[in-house]
């Protein structure tokens, strides 16, 4: 069998850098949260927010500057705890994350 690789086009795009300290890092972190809720159930949002600006940044369409700031990367994990929140089941679908975008 022959194994098939995939790897990211722009891993760049999951740069965020800490406006006030200049610290780098790696995506999005739900320990950014201000909420002890948000921090200990935010993995959903999290995730999504990341791919969302992965899909954003990336997007053969998309001609914009992307803020690779860490204030805006919590802009954004706060607007998606809007739509891709915990259930008593999880997050059981994808479903209730791409309805509302």
């Amino acid at each position: 069998m022959n194994m098939i690789e995939k790897s990211l086009k722009s891993p760049e795009t999951f740069y965020r850098v800490e406006e006030r300290s200049e610290k780098c890092f790696y995506g999005c972190e739900q320990e950014w949260y201000h909420s002890d809720w948000q921090k200990q159930s935010g993995c959903g949002p999290t995730t999504a927010c990341n791919l969302l600006s992965y899909m954003e940044a990336s997007s053969l369409s998309s001609k914009k500057q992307i803020s690779i700031s860490k204030e805006y990367g919590l802009f954004r994990m706060q607007e998606s705890w809007e739509h891709v929140t915990l259930t008593e089941n999880g997050i059981p679908t994808t479903k209730m994350f791409w309805v509302h975008y």
